[in-house]
Order: C-alpha cells, then sequence, then structure tokens
C-alpha cells in the first residue's frame, strides 16, 4: 500500500472532487465546495483550496493542464485529473478517515468519498469501524469500573458516559448507512 503521509483534510477533500469528476478547474472545486457545505463543517477557504492545490501538484498526486481557450476576464483555468497514485492514495485516505474514532471532520470526509469506492470495500471498512467501536466500548468499560464505576462523580461518570455513547450511536448510523447501501445495490 502507497504511504499517503497522512494527507490534510483539505487535500483529501480535493482528491475526492477531482476523482469525481475525472477533471475538474479550481473554480469548479470552488463551487462545490460552497455548495455541499465544506467551508463550514470542514473549515475550508479560497487559499486553502488553491494552498491544497499546489500541494498535490508538488506530490504528484494530480496534474495540471492550462487551458487554452477561455472567456471572461482573469488567468487562463487549469484542468486538474489524479494520477494513477493519486487515486490509489486517495482509496488509503477514505479507508483512513472512515476507521478515524477521534476525528469527527475527517470522519465525515470518509463518508463523502464513500461514493468513490467499490461497494464491498465501503461495506468492509464500515463493518471493521463497528468491530472497532464495539472493541473500544468494552475497553472504556472496563476501565470505568476500574477507576470506580459508578462510585466516581459525575463529571468522571460522564468522561466515560459520553464516548460510550457516541459510539453507540455510531454503529446504529453505519448499520443504516450499511443497510442503505446493501438496497442501492439490488
Amino acid at each position: 500500500m502507497l504511504n499517503s503521509n497522512n494527507l490534510s483534510n483539505v487535500e483529501i477533500i480535493l482528491l475526492e472532487l477531482i476523482k469525481e469528476k475525472n477533471e475538474i478547474s479550481g473554480y469548479e472545486i470552488k463551487k462545490q465546495i460552497e455548495d455541499r457545505g465544506y467551508v463550514s463543517w470542514a473549515n475550508i477557504g479560497k487559499t486553502s483550496i488553491y494552498s491544497g492545490i499546489r500541494k498535490l501538484d508538488a506530490k504528484k498526486l494530480i496534474t495540471l493542464k492550462t487551458v487554452k481557450k477561455k472567456s471572461g476576464k482573469g488567468p487562463l483555468p487549469q484542468h486538474i485529473k489524479l494520477t494513477k497514485s493519486g487515486k490509489k492514495i486517495l482509496s488509503c485516505e477514505i479507508k483512513r478517515a472512515l476507521l478515524s474514532q477521534r476525528d469527527f471532520p475527517l470522519y465525515y470526509i470518509g463518508i463523502a468519498g464513500i461514493h468513490l469506492l467499490e461497494r464491498e470495500l465501503i461495506l468492509d471498512i464500515l463493518e471493521e469501524r463497528k468491530e472497532m467501536s464495539f472493541e473500544n466500548i468494552i475497553r472504556i468499560n472496563k476501565i470505568f469500573e476500574e477507576k470506580g464505576g459508578e462510585h466516581l462523580p459525575i463529571q468522571a461518570k460522564a468522561l466515560f458516559e459520553h464516548p460510550i455513547l457516541l459510539m453507540k450511536t455510531d454503529i446504529k448510523f453505519i448499520d443504516t448507512l450499511i443497510k442503505t447501501l446493501k438496497e442501492v445495490e439490488k
């Protein structure tokens, strides 16, 4: 497996959008980010978009092709495509994002990219996330009991109860997502 060096959230989103369209301009990427609300929940601004494109180009994950014809004012647009390694890295990054247990924006970025991977791979990754969550619930409950369980002060109990509740809710979400993906498959 290629080493992705854990791309930034912006870089992953850019790769997702590029793969989705096969070939896209920076302006189209900016518009998609605005239209999908990535600006607010993923904290992406115009500067980070173009900076991310430069970084992806330097990492040879994309190719840039300047278009010779254009309408309107401004610089000549560049069309952006994924390289072979860009496609492979993106798959690795979506998996890493979906398995992320502590970084919710990254997890959401993984969810935003599920349509870019083969259905069976996505189902396997989601099952793996569920298993990790079950294991973490058991681990946290064990620590909770070792530290005093119900005899702990309310604020200490809350620090154990909150992550468990989040993981249980995520498991329900994953079950619903898996069911939906399987129904779409039919």
